[in-house]
This record gives C-alpha cells, structure tokens and sequence, in this order.
C-alpha cells in the first residue's frame, strides 16, 4: 500500500512538472513572435528636450549571435540608424562579442567604443575609466568618467551583474554583493552617477522587487531607477532585467526599445544632473 502511495504520488510530481514545461513551452512560442511584432522609434523627438541633459541607451547584444534575423550585426546597425538608439550621448553594452564590428557600428554613428564585453560608447569626452571587480570569481564592470558640454563629469557603469551559480538562476544575494561592490566604488564620486545594463533581476520568479537585494542596495546608496517598476518586459521569458539607475539626476523621459536581434529589448532615457 505504501509504495503503490508513493508511486502516485511521484507520477502527479512528474505529471505536473511535466505539465509546468509543456504551459512554458507554449507561452515561450507564442510571445516571441508577439514581442518581435513590438516597434519602437525611441525617444520622440529624438534630440535633447532640454538644455544640458543627456541622452542614455542600454542592450545586452546577446553575445552578437543570431536571435531571430540571419545577420545579426545589420539588425544592429539597422536600430542604431533608424531608431533614436543611434542618437543617444551616452549607451552601455553587454556581450559584446565582435569588436570589430561593433566598432564599426559605433564609428558610423559618430560614437566612440570603450571597454570590451561590458562597453560604453560615447559621443562625449571620456576623462578616465576601469574596470572594477565585482566577486571573488572576477566578474567585473566598466566603468568610465564622462565630460558634459558644460563641463560636469558623468560616471557610467555597464554592468551585467552574475545569472547563475552553477545551474542555478536564485542567486540573489550574490547580486545583491556585486552591487553593493558598485555603490561603494561609486560612493566617493560627488558629480551624477548611472549604473546601468542586465541587472538579471529575474521578476517571474521574484515578483516583489522591493526585496531584491539588488534594489535594496541601489535604494539605500540613493539610486533610483529611470523607469517605474512593470514600465518595461526587458528580455524574453524573464521579465524585467534591464535597468538604468541614477543618483544626483532625475528622468526627463524613457522608452522602451525594440527586441531586435537579441533576446533583450534595448531601452533609452533623457535624464538631466542635479
């Protein structure tokens, strides 16, 4: 009696897991298509709305690997040409992975390339820049001191903060550690801050983000972000991982960009230094 009890019970654990992959599976093929039909020109108008503010962009690039277009660096170039992204003052990268043709894309918009899988490009003045070890293991982020028109000096972060230990995704702790690691090589740095890029803040498993370490930590530091909460499905199935935060600045504006050639929408804000 007991083992066939058992039995039961293990064939309903297999039954409705199996039942939990086959609902994602489903859900998985019928989003995608309908983020990809998602457009977005960005920021309208796409020039400065105000004197002395700057124009931010973030993407995780998805390692430049095809997501749904055979070549992916035309479906870049192609969002850097005809969509505000390419206007943009200041962009922090992730998974950067063909320099040389991200180089490329930058120099026709008149940007400037730093830093490598974690970049910055720029069409400001870069006064000084790193890269800061963010855990034990090496992880780092680049960062780069930027000179405004009117000669205050910006810091941006990229940063693409750990997704698993292991094969687990539930670490947040441990990004919670890494981003206090950039709070405090920040701290001492008076003039506007952003930190900025795929915070991997998984929100379909951890819906309250008000005990995401991760925003604990930019909170208490006096960071905010650009956007609200639930403004932004960021990456495909994961839900808003994709963030500009800032500190002695406030937001003009924000978009949400396009899911065009990763597996990450890329997203843009006006914010102005205060």
């Amino acid at each position: 009696m007991y083992l066939l009890s058992l039995f039961r019970y293990r064939l309903f654990r297999y039954s409705l897991l199996l039942l939990v992959l086959f609902i994602f599976l489903v859900l998985m093929l019928l989003i995608q298509p309908l983020q990809r039909l998602q457009t977005s020109q960005g920021l309208s108008p796409d020039s400065h709305s105000a004197a002395n503010s700057v124009i931010i962009a973030i993407w995780n690039l998805h390692n430049q690997q095809s997501w749904h277009k055979s070549d992916n660096n035309a479906v870049i170039a192609q969002q850097f040409a005809s969509t505000s992204l390419g206007k943009s003052d200041l962009l922090a990268l992730q998974e950067v992975e063909l320099f040389t043709e991200m180089r490329a894309i930058a120099a026709a918009n008149k940007l400037q390339f730093h830093g490598a899988r974690d970049a910055i490009l720029a069409r400001l003045k870069l006064v000084s820049s790193g890269h800061l070890t963010l855990n034990p293991k090496g992880k780092t982020a680049f960062w780069a001191d930027i000179e405004l028109k009117n000669g205050i000096v910006l810091r941006l972060y990229s940063v693409h903060l750990s997704y698993k230990k292991g094969r687990s995704p539930f670490i947040a702790e441990i990004r919670g550690q890494e981003t206090k690691a950039l709070t405090d090589h920040a701290e001492n740095f008076n003039g506007p801050v952003i930190i900025a890029g795929d915070f991997n803040t998984l929100s379909l498993f951890s819906p309250d983000f008000s005990q995401i370490p991760v925003f604990t930590q930019l909170k208490q530091a006096g960071f905010k972000s650009t956007r609200p909460l639930g403004a932004c499905n960021s990456q495909i199935p994961l839900g808003e991982q994709d963030w500009i935060f800032i500190k002695n600045a406030r937001t003009l504006r924000y978009v949400c960009g396009n899911y065009a050639g990763s597996d990450h929408r890329w997203i843009q804000a006006e914010i102005i230094p205060q």
